[in-house]
């Protein structure tokens, strides 16, 4: 059970920049629907979360592309997750 749950996560976790794309799609629409944008100004909102979407994933992939580049070479590199702390 406990491992169907962390796949579930996983799959969520992979997918969280197209849910935010289809919530922001459904959105404009639903807002355009409803006469509280025009189509112009959907257009605009279409327009810069496509451009968020694709740059996000440009970066991601970029950074994967790297780390493995750099791991094929002889040497490690993994991602250090740095906690902030109360009163710093």
């Amino acid at each position: 059970m406990k491992e169907k749950i962390v796949e579930i996560v996983n799959i969520v976790l992979g997918l969280r920049k197209l849910i935010v794309m289809v919530m922001l799609f459904g959105l404009g629409v639903i807002f355009r629907l409803h006469n509280l944008i025009d189509g112009g100004q959907l257009v605009d909102l279409l327009k810069n979360t496509a451009l968020g979407f694709f740059a996000a994933n440009g970066c991601e992939h970029f950074s994967t592309a790297i780390k493995d580049y750099v791991n094929s070479k002889g040497q490690k590199l993994e991602e250090e997750v740095v906690e902030a702390k109360d009163g710093q």
